[in-house]
Order: structure tokens, then sequence, then C-alpha cells
């Protein structure tokens, strides 16, 4: 209930007379009261979701660096076994390009009428 609400109806009660004035002012406290509690409520269970999914990213982040260290371990020793093995082969022979001669084109003349 908003604040504009609860002064109306305080307004309403206190036409009412005195008594009606303090039941009015009872409600309405009573009634701030449980948006004080309900407010509260769900601050925390918004923060108990906010906690749990940051706890989830945080196993999921924790999870992937394992698995980046796991492969940076493995990859320079792929890298050194790939190098040994080009050390291995044989070593491939060059060719030097043969030339070819270029061939002269002669321009022809058009024929005349």
């Amino acid at each position: 209930m908003t604040p504009q609400a609860t002064e109306k109806l305080v307004r309403e009660m206190s036409k009412v007379g005195d008594q009606g004035r303090r039941q009015a002012e009872k409600i309405v406290s009573e009634m701030m009261q449980a948006k004080s509690k309900s407010s509260q409520y769900f601050s925390a269970a918004v923060e108990r979701e906010v906690a749990k999914q940051l706890g989830e990213v945080n196993t999921r982040l924790a999870m992937l660096e394992k698995k980046i260290e796991q492969l940076s371990e493995v990859a320079p020793a792929k890298k050194m076994s790939i190098q040994k093995a080009a050390a291995k082969k044989a070593p491939v022979k060059k060719v030097a390009p043969k030339k070819v001669a270029a061939k002269k084109v002669t321009a022809k003349k058009a024929p005349t009428k």
C-alpha cells in the first residue's frame, strides 16, 4: 500500500471518531510492518539466488581454469614431438626452375581493301 493510500485510510477512519482513528492507526502500523517484512523476505530471496548463481559461475570458471592448465601442459609436449618428427624426415631436394624461352609475337597488319 502506498503512503498516500494509507493517509487516505487514516483520514477516513478518523472521521468516525477517536476510537476509529486508533483502529486505523493500528491497521496502518500492521500494514507497514507487513510491507517491511515482505520487502525483507524478497531481498533475502534475491540475495540467495544471486549467491547461488555466482557459486555456479565460480564452479564453471574453476573447471575452465583447470582445463586450460591441462591443455597448456600438453601443448608444449606436442610441439616438441612435431619438431622432432620434422627433423627426422629426409631433406627435400630443391630443383631450380627451368627457364622458358619467351616467344616473340609479331604484329600482323590489317588487310587492305
